[in-house]
Formats: structure tokens, C-alpha cells, sequence
């Protein structure tokens, strides 16, 4: 028995490591083991970085891919500042120049959008 548990080991111990998957640059949807909740792969993180979980991912990817992509105020900018200017003013020819001024003129929606964001539109502070 024991010959034959210590002959298991060493086959356990003979089997390559897999590569642990490094993402500096960062990642959305990883593709890998086990189910959305299994916690099956094992991966480096470095400090700061976040795990986002799966439904979250589902729900917000696109806001996810302009985060890792640095243009998360632009896509905002273009997926929900300005359908809603152009809701409010439909006869108006509606550039980025025009919806800085518009954002600028208006602390209400700066503020709201700070605070649902935690990101500024006009200075790219977080």
C-alpha cells in the first residue's frame, strides 16, 4: 500500500504545471474552466486590479471593454449623454463640442453622472 500511494505521487508530481494565465493588460470574459460561480482557474492579479463576477460581466461588458480600453468617458459620453440630448433637443445638431458645453452649463448632470460613475466627463478625474 504504501509502495503503491508513493508510486501515485510521484505520477501526480511527474504531471506538468499548467501556466498560470497573466492579465496585465487586463481581460474580459475569461475563457476557461468550470461554470461562472466554480472558482476553477487559477490566475495571477496584481494589487489594484479587480475580479469582476460573471453576471456582472454579462450585464456590463461593453462598459468593461472601454474601462480596459482607457475610453470609458467616451462611451458614456456616446451611449447615454447623448441619446438623452438629443431626447431634449431633437432639432439640434449635436456634437462632442456641444455636449462639453451642454455637460459644463449643467451641474446637475455633471453631479449625476459623477455620482453613478465615480468618473468626471469634462476632466477625466475619477
Amino acid at each position: 500500500a504504501i509502495i503503491e500511494g508513493a508510486t501515485q505521487a510521484a505520477a501526480i508530481a511527474a504531471q506538468p504545471i499548467p501556466a498560470i494565465p497573466k492579465f496585465a493588460k487586463g481581460v474580459v470574459k475569461f475563457k476557461g474552466a468550470g461554470t461562472d460561480t466554480s472558482d476553477s482557474n487559477i490566475v495571477a492579479i496584481s494589487a489594484n486590479e479587480s475580479i469582476i463576477t460573471a453576471a456582472a460581466t454579462r450585464r456590463h461588458e461593453q462598459e468593461l471593454l472601454a474601462m480596459n480600453a482607457g475610453k470609458y468617458e467616451q462611451f458614456i459620453m456616446h451611449k447615454y449623454l447623448l441619446p438623452a440630448l438629443q431626447a431634449a433637443k431633437p432639432d439640434t445638431v449635436l456634437d462632442d463640442y456641444y455636449i462639453r458645453q451642454e455637460i459644463k452649463n449643467s451641474n446637475k448632470i455633471l453631479n449625476v453622472i459623477a455620482r453613478n460613475t465615480g468618473h468626471s466627463i469634462i476632466d477625466g478625474r475619477a
